[in-house]
């Protein structure tokens, strides 16, 4: 079973038009928060679309903002995992 990741997106005030549909078509789960969206999905799904490796042992991890959505899309991060989980 792959590790499922969740990340969160900053949205500029008019990219969540443009963002939520561009993640659904690339296969993630994506619901809105009030600054954006949380994104889900497979660790492999994360790393083929955002082309950088996914290691959740190192704390919280920035993303590269897609060139498509540049204009859309402040920042996106993973967390970091809980140490209790």
């Amino acid at each position: 079973m792959s590790e499922h990741v969740e990340a969160m997106l900053v949205v500029t005030p008019s990219g969540a038009e443009r963002a939520e549909p561009w993640f659904k078509t690339r296969g993630f789960d994506a619901a809105r928060t009030k600054t954006g969206f949380l994104i889900s999905g497979d660790r492999e799904r994360f790393e083929r679309v955002f082309g950088v490796p996914i290691d959740r042992s190192r704390g919280e991890l920035a993303l590269p903002v897609p060139p498509d959505l540049q204009d859309a899309v402040s920042s996106i991060s993973i967390g970091s995992i809980p140490h209790y989980l």
